[in-house]
């Protein structure tokens, strides 16, 4: 495919050769991040992991949580996007840099505000709320090098 462009581009105009350069270095991109043609190289949603817990304090009268976003794939992967329910819960969130609410009639959230997850370097955040939220993946880009 990517011949059959050159051979057009070689002759074309001037002009329409600077386009077909741009879609050359498009593709290129695709191809060096492992997105051309749908894939999405080895990562899944379930390479990301997300865990809680108590940290026994209390934010104003309230009990703080702790959470962590791992990302157990060798590649990193950004724009993940969780429902969180944060439009039903009373949270306090110290942190909208690692969790935002993006859609609270939807209750999504995004993690680290969209940037990538490195393998080995979880994200981790604090809300206050009287009763967990649930965290469950609605997506996440793998950026994979060739």
């Amino acid at each position: 495919m990517i011949w059959k462009i050159l051979t057009v581009c070689s002759e074309a105009s001037a002009m329409a050769f600077k386009a077909c350069i741009l879609i050359l270095l498009f593709l290129a991109a695709l191809l060096h991040t492992g997105h051309a043609g749908g894939d999405p190289g080895p990562c899944s949603l379930e390479d990301i992991r997300v865990s809680s817990a108590l940290t026994g304090r209390l934010v104003l009268n309230v009990p703080e949580h702790s959470v962590t976003v791992e990302n157990a794939c060798k590649c990193p992967q950004r724009g993940v996007v969780m429902f969180c329910n944060l439009g039903e819960v009373k949270a306090v969130i110290s942190d909208t840099t690692k969790l935002r609410l993006l859609n609270r009639e939807q209750g999504q959230c995004l993690i680290n505000s969209g940037w990538p997850i490195f393998n080995g370097k979880p994200i981790t955040f604090t809300y206050a709320s009287k009763t967990p939220l649930e965290f469950t993946l609605e997506n996440a880009s793998p950026e994979c090098r060739a």
